[in-house]
């Protein structure tokens, strides 16, 4: 058992290290939708700078067109389902968190509804958000595996256990990890768009009330 022991502490709390490291550059790269908003930004800028120069009115239709873009941060909506979204009770809010719910949100003029019929069910969403938060604890349980295993395993799973190499027990060890991570990262990316995609839609209600 101390065997054990001294591979989590020598092992696999330097690769959770690594993970963290790994995380935190993932959470402090540019994303995506802030490439296309600086990209789209520097095309209205552009285009106003040739409106006031030369005063073609469709530089400035262009101008106008590209902002809305880029504050939508979208690739496939309309200028009608742009200015949906510029008019919600609370642009700030939406604007900022409609490109991670985009899939479950469908945009028309001046509403805001569902694409899929079953998430209109109040009761459907809450069964989904629930799976998604047991899924989520589910992940986690599976990650502090490797740090409960006197409690999780039986005393000949791990003389069994302490008998191989240190090499397998890292890669057995990293895996269970590793596991926990793909089955909470997922599970909390779609409770979080649903519960974001549920107050858009219904600040856009509120608004048409």
């Amino acid at each position: 058992m101390h065997e054990i022991l001294d591979t989590v502490t020598s092992n696999i709390i330097p690769i959770i290290s690594v993970f963290i490291a790994l995380a935190t550059l993932w959470l402090n790269r540019k994303p995506a939708r802030d490439q296309i908003f600086e990209y789209r930004k520097k095309i209205s800028d552009f285009a106003f700078d040739s409106y006031t120069k030369f005063g073609d009115e469709k530089f400035k239709k262009i101008s106008y067109e590209y902002a809305i873009a880029a504050l939508t941060k979208d690739n496939n909506l309309t200028t009608e389902q742009r200015d949906t979204l510029l008019s919600l009770k609370n642009p700030v809010f939406e604007l900022e968190h409609f490109s991670k719910c985009q899939r479950l949100i469908d945009v028309q003029k001046n509403s805001l509804t569902w694409k899929n019929v079953f998430y209109k069910s109040r009761v459907y969403r809450w069964i989904l958000k629930s799976l998604c938060f047991i899924t989520y604890l589910l992940g986690g349980f599976i990650c502090a595996t490797p740090f409960m295993y006197d409690v999780y395993f039986s005393e000949k799973t791990l003389a069994h256990f302490s008998k191989l190499s240190p090499w397998y027990k890292v890669g057995s060890l990293s895996f269970i990890i590793a596991t926990g991570f793909l089955i909470m990262v997922p599970a909390l990316a779609k409770g979080s768009s649903i519960t974001l995609a549920e107050k858009i839609v219904k600040n856009q209600r509120n608004l048409n009330n």
